[in-house]
């Protein structure tokens, strides 16, 4: 399955391409991620990272997975593995627009076998949503 959508945020492209490039700030961000751990970062192209991710508030259960984060020029790609029968990438690619405005298209790939993936797939989209507008919401410059 994949999916596209692109998001218009009043953001500078390079503190934006700081955030999405390092996962621990991205977390902050991110509504379902509560914990993010580097795991390898010899690559300047490309780090690995553990993340815990709670889906679902009203249960208990946090999912572990690793992901690889590589980046180049404009885009940024998240690359998530060890999630049993299931492939996950999400893609970023920002365009200037503006000095204090770009555009972020965001892809996602989802190939799973579960049966709960059309349920998965509209949760991780209502994240990225989430997540953007707490960007947007964030006063990046102190």
């Amino acid at each position: 399955m994949q999916f596209k959508k692109k998001y218009k945020l009043k953001n500078n492209i390079n503190d934006l391409k700081d955030i999405f490039g390092n996962l621990k700030t991205y977390g902050k961000y991110h509504p379902l991620i509560k914990n993010v751990i580097l795991v390898n970062s010899k690559n300047s192209s490309k780090t690995e990272y553990i993340v815990k991710e709670q889906p679902f508030n009203w249960i208990p259960i946090r999912m572990k997975y690793l992901t690889v984060v590589r980046q180049k020029n404009n885009k940024i790609e998240y690359q998530i593995k060890k999630i049993p029968l299931t492939k996950v990438s999400f893609e970023y690619d920002f365009l200037h627009i503006g000095e204090m405005e770009c555009e972020v298209e965001f892809k996602l790939s989802l190939k799973s076998k579960l049966l709960g993936k059309r349920i998965f797939l509209k949760k991780m989209i209502q994240a990225q949503d989430e997540l953007m507008n707490n960007i947007l919401e964030e006063d990046l410059y102190f």
